[in-house]
């Protein structure tokens, strides 16, 4: 990309006007898609004729259009398009797809960050939002709007310079700060939420890619989670994608995951979207199916892993009590949006971890939900696209399970929930945790 100084703002606010305005025609539209988005050479006289003369020359001379042929042709040096995200529609910068081999390339936003895009929790509307790595800045648009706050961090110059032209674009704008994951953040405010679509992919023998590229491998989301659990508010929400490995012979790493973060205090959901052997998960990545495909997948195995898991993790810093932790796991080829899902998880878990606690005033209703037995144990499942479950044996299901969430199949309020042979206390906690999965969910007050 080139430097566009301090006229990258001025320059994306003109361009973001022009193109509004040349889309209404097919013919200036199609001219812009054919030199922002598909990077092909373009008469100089069409751009004028789609942009305006100032805005083009302005262009010109700060290096987002290059003359080609005796200046009677230009070329963007940056793709600009437009890129449909989750309730919303923005202009987005980025290298052109053919510079993918360069060290530091910035991508557009793909099918990860997409996936990403759609498991992302409403935003509070107050607070510090951060993208983490934000790369073309495509996440950040999503924050915007719904913070006081958003700072954008990257180890890359050139993704923060795609970062910061893309907010200009979009008629925003936020912080910009260089440096590794969280050490770019400052000390106060505290982060309310984080998002990151790290360089996630292990296993690269050639290592070349700090977009895509994971720099300390299958350890990053324990990483990550220890790094958001020392910087978020209280309450705070981090969202990430990551790639873990099988490893022969270990425990499923899903499960120490869920560990490490409920060891440093932070409740944790894992949606495993995908687990691939080793020869498909290359086969994502490269295209090549000789010795480069070859030494990678060899790589991988020398290291021992036997398969590669892909998916999201949503971690919560935790005020008091116990951290709550479920993974779930969905086919790749499942399209639900869990934003939504996500987000009412987070409403039941301030309710719980709030400084009153679940209180007795508090009226519940039995949420839709799924007996699944197997084998010795059986499992309580939520029916919605998340899908948390509680499991509990024949005894627990009978006992205690049922009678509780039968009760509450009208709302009910927390102090008129009564078991036989369980006391006060095993009721409450046993209610906070249905809350806390989403077997019932809160409705008002009863007084």
């Amino acid at each position: 990309m080139p430097d566009l100084g301090s006229d990258r703002r001025r320059l994306g606010t003109e361009l973001s006007a022009a193109l509004a305005v040349a889309g209404r025609e097919p013919v200036t539209a199609r001219t812009c898609w054919q030199l922002f988005t598909q990077g092909d050479p373009v008469r100089y006289a069409d751009v004028c004729a789609a942009l305006g003369e100032d805005v083009t020359d302005l262009a010109r001379r700060r290096g987002l259009l290059t003359p080609i042929d005796d200046a009677e042709f230009v070329r963007s040096t940056a793709c600009i398009a437009q890129v449909e995200l989750p309730n919303l529609t923005a202009w987005v910068a980025s290298d052109f797809g053919w510079q993918d081999l360069e060290p530091a390339y910035v991508g557009g936003p793909g099918n990860a960050a997409l996936t990403l895009a759609k498991a992302m929790v409403p935003s509070p509307g107050a607070g510090l939002g951060v993208d983490m790595g934000t790369g073309s800045g495509a996440l950040a648009v999503m924050l915007a709007g719904g913070f006081d706050d958003v700072i954008v961090t990257d180890v890359n110059p050139r993704a923060l310079a795609y970062a910061e032209l893309t907010a200009a674009l979009n008629e925003l704008q936020w912080q910009c700060r260089l440096g590794s994951f969280t050490a770019a953040l400052p000390l106060n405010p505290e982060p309310t939420y984080i998002v990151s679509n790290p360089p996630f992919v292990l296993g690269n023998p050639d290592h070349t890619n700090q977009f895509r590229d994971a720099l300390d491998g299958a350890r990053q989301p324990f990483r990550l989670v220890e790094e958001l659990s020392q910087v978020l508010a209280d309450g705070g929400v981090g969202q990430f994608l990551a790639n873990w490995a099988y490893l022969a012979g270990e425990d499923d790493p899903v499960n120490s995951l869920l560990t490490h973060a409920t060891d440093h205090d932070c409740d944790i959901v894992v949606i495993e979207r995908a687990m691939v052997d080793l020869p498909t998960y290359v086969d994502l990545w490269t295209e090549e199916r000789g010795g480069r495909h070859r030494a990678w997948v060899d790589r991988l195995a020398e290291a021992g892993v036997r398969a590669i898991g892909t998916g999201i993790v949503t971690v919560r810093r935790r005020r008091s009590g116990d951290p709550f932790f479920a993974v779930q796991r969905h086919t790749e080829e499942s399209t639900a949006t869990f934003g939504a899902s996500l987000g009412r998880w987070l409403d039941r878990l301030r309710l719980t971890d709030s400084a009153a606690g679940l209180t007795e005033e508090v009226v519940l209703k039995a949420a839709p939900y799924v007996v699944e037995p197997d084998g010795q144990f059986t499992f309580v499942r939520v029916d919605d696209e998340l899908g948390l479950r509680l499991l509990t044996d024949d005894h627990g299901l009978e006992s205690e399970v049922l009678p509780i969430l039968q009760q509450c199949h009208t709302p009910r309020a927390v102090a008129d929930i009564a078991v036989s042979k369980l006391s006060r206390a095993e009721i409450i906690e046993a209610v906070e945790w249905y809350v806390e999965v989403g077997l019932l969910e809160p409705v008002a007050s009863a007084r």
